[in-house]
């Protein structure tokens, strides 16, 4: 299924090695840009921070502070890397933050290239990087307060090391890749089961024995990286929290949701539905909030199956083009009269590039299967399944297909390279 390309090891041509150093810089600059021209008429405090932005740069300050994450709602490696740059620069400065996890955001082409190579010839992986560096939605990462600047490299580092392992397979290059998952785990939990992929996405040649071999020595190395952190929340919380608490997402993602959205807002819903000052104390940030919401998404369902299949069925799309009901739908953002007087033109094209971002890989995905070549890029392709459906189960938003988009560009040099005559001798 991975077949190694020819003289895979061989380091890359000189003009190959410089070209990409110059890309990263280049698309590093066009993040810090990004930053300055956001920051520059903001205040460089607090207060200019709206949604999860206040609870990431909280915890982040706390931690500078002494107080070492004492709510169970978030994870440690986003604020952690805020923490340090507060400390590097000896001052809460948010603007420095930003400027940090552009930086941190770039990393993402070199990684992008390297993944493509287990894949294609040098040039097309190069373009791929290309891609990742321009790619206005990866570029808009750096202006936020949120995970997406550093999640999405440390998605492409773990597409790496279950691909090295893939290549050659040994328990310490699975164990490998648990750390792997345990870092973006620690940074996001929406990769918890992830080590599950080596079922689905392993070499068809691979036993049974091989793919649950994998999946134990991935899953244990991961759990023992995180354990440090789950014993933390059990000292502080007395619970058995393996990460963080799910803020409520399957009640999110279940009908009951679906049918509030039908009378109320979004903000509304958080200001009423799940603001514990109204709705009988339950904190969704809490790990009762969570069970008690929990327990209401399970009802929802099962009272409602239909409703909910209907619910995913939108949510499978929303995914990619946007959810009408948190964010502008996919009909408003290609309409330039409406998003006219709502957001700038730079952001209008990010959005208009975020959500079309898909078509291309799709295109490229019924190229590979009219090649007969899609099952070598079946883990990268397991690994986008993986999180289309844990959103469309959960919460479905477009900000949560963007990190996959170095893996689409992937796919999409690789479906070019095959349809030149030297990529398909190569396979």
């Amino acid at each position: 299924m991975s077949a190694a390309l020819p003289n895979f090891d061989r380091p890359a041509r000189g003009w190959i090695a410089l070209s990409l150093i110059l890309l990263t810089l280049l698309g590093a600059g066009f993040r810090l840009a990004s930053v300055h021209d956001f920051v520059s008429d903001k205040p460089n405090d607090p207060s200019r921070l709206v949604g999860d932005e206040q609870g990431y740069e909280s915890l982040a300050y706390g931690v500078t502070q002494g107080d070492f994450f004492t709510w169970e709602g978030r994870v440690p490696g986003y604020p952690l890397v805020i923490a340090a740059t507060y400390k590097l620069v000896g001052a809460r400065s948010l603007n420095a933050a930003l400027y940090a996890q552009a930086m941190l955001s770039a990393l993402t082409i070199p990684l992008t290239f390297l993944l493509s190579r287990f894949f294609v010839r040098a040039r097309p992986a190069f373009g791929a990087a290309v891609i990742v560096a321009c790619d206005p939605a990866l570029i808009a990462h750096a202006r936020s307060m949120y995970t997406e600047a550093l999640y999405t490299p440390l998605v492409v580092v773990c597409v790496i090391a279950m691909q090295w392992a893939v290549r050659s397979p040994a328990m310490l290059r699975f164990a490998t890749a648990g750390i792997a998952l345990a870092m973006l785990n620690l940074t996001r939990p929406t990769g918890a089961l992830m080590p599950v992929i080596w079922l689905i996405g392993s070499p068809w040649n691979w036993s049974i024995g091989r793919r649950i071999g994998a999946t134990i020595v991935c899953g244990l190395a991961m759990a023992l990286c995180i354990a440090p952190w789950t014993l933390h929340n059990w000292r502080t919380h007395h619970q058995f929290i393996p990460l963080a608490s799910s803020t409520s997402v399957l009640w999110q993602g279940s009908p009951e949701y679906y049918h509030l959205t039908k009378t109320k807002s979004y903000a509304n819903i958080w200001q009423e539905d799940l603001n514990a000052a109204h709705n009988g104390g339950h904190n969704p940030f809490t790990i009762e909030g969570e069970r008690h919401f929990n327990q209401r998404a399970i009802a929802s369902i099962k009272s409602k199956p239909f409703v909910y299949a209907k619910y995913c069925a939108k949510k499978f799309v929303y995914f990619w083009f946007g959810n009408p009901m948190q964010e502008y739908s996919y009909a408003q953002v290609m309409d330039r009269d409406y998003m006219r007087d709502r957001v700038t033109n730079g952001r209008w094209f990010e959005m208009i590039v975020g959500r079309n971002f898909v078509w291309p890989g799709v295109l490229a995905l019924m190229i590979l299967i009219a090649r007969r070549r899609v099952m070598i890029f079946a883990l990268p392709l397991a690994v986008i399944a993986y999180y289309w459906g844990i959103h469309t189960l959960t919460v479905a938003e477009v900000r949560f297909s963007e990190p996959l988009h170095p893996l689409v560009a992937v796919i999409i040099v690789g479906a070019i390279a095959r349809l030149t005559s030297s990529e398909r001798t190569s396979d």
